[in-house]
């Protein structure tokens, strides 16, 4: 496969719907929930572009989001992509701000903070080790699940596309997923990347990615891909 007008840029040029967040000055840590994941905070590392900060921050309420109402994250994960069910599941998870915001605003794509909360999962229900992955990809148009929209459709090619990239490298893709934004070891998970994005893309694309929209798309490509590694290494041990 070949790529064309491929496009690697920090500068933020995704487009789509944004999730808005906003909480009072103070931080609900009550009852039940103070012992568990914190409230996101903007990252206090000097020097950072408002790109990097806002990943950091979307990652941290993510991680809040995804300990806090689990139940809500999975069924997000399950629901079929760009679904009523779906848009009401991430609108229950925006209202969870409360909890999970600690002050400010984070305004991030839709497409953005999706990536976002399967990073959280991903960490939660496989952990920071090996990625162990099945024979073959994941289908990602049947993951999508019930008749597919155009919007599923479209998310699955995207899919294929990070699956592809995380086969031809995929410890750079974990590390990639994993990384703190603007770190060392972003950087060098992306250069390890970067060469193969061309051949993953399908004959006669286009398309234009910046470091926030290639983390969202590894970031589910690889919890799929662990998934799927998962249910094959189920199978194999009840064959035995």
């Amino acid at each position: 496969m070949r790529g064309i007008g491929l496009l690697i840029s920090v500068a933020l040029v995704v487009g789509g719907a944004s999730s808005a967040l906003a909480q009072g000055p103070a931080e609900r840590e009550t009852g039940t929930i103070v012992s568990r994941g914190s409230a996101a905070r903007h990252s206090d590392r000097p020097g950072l572009s408002k790109e990097a900060q806002g990943r950091i921050l979307a990652y941290r309420f993510a991680n809040c989001v995804v300990d806090r109402r689990s139940s809500d994250a999975k069924a997000y994960i399950d629901a079929q992509y760009g679904s009523p069910e779906a848009f009401a599941i991430l609108n229950r998870l925006v209202k969870s701000r409360d909890e999970c915001l600690y002050s400010g605003k984070l305004r991030t794509p839709t497409s953005l903070l999706r990536g976002a909360i399967f990073r959280s999962a991903y960490v939660r229900d496989f952990g920071r080790g090996q990625l162990a992955m099945a024979e073959a990809a994941p289908n990602h148009a049947e993951i999508m699940g019930g008749t597919p929209n155009e919007l599923a459709i479209q998310h699955a090619m995207l899919l294929d596309f990070g699956s592809c990239l995380t086969r031809a490298e995929p410890e750079a893709a974990r590390r990639f997923v994993l990384a703190e934004p603007a770190s060392g070891m972003e950087d060098e998970a992306l250069s390890k990347l970067a060469p193969k994005m061309g051949a993953c893309l399908q004959q006669g694309s286009t398309a234009k990615f910046n470091r926030s929209s290639v983390n969202a798309i590894l970031a589910e490509a690889i919890y799929r891909e662990a998934q799927a590694g998962q249910a094959s290494l189920a199978a194999l041990s009840g064959k035995q």
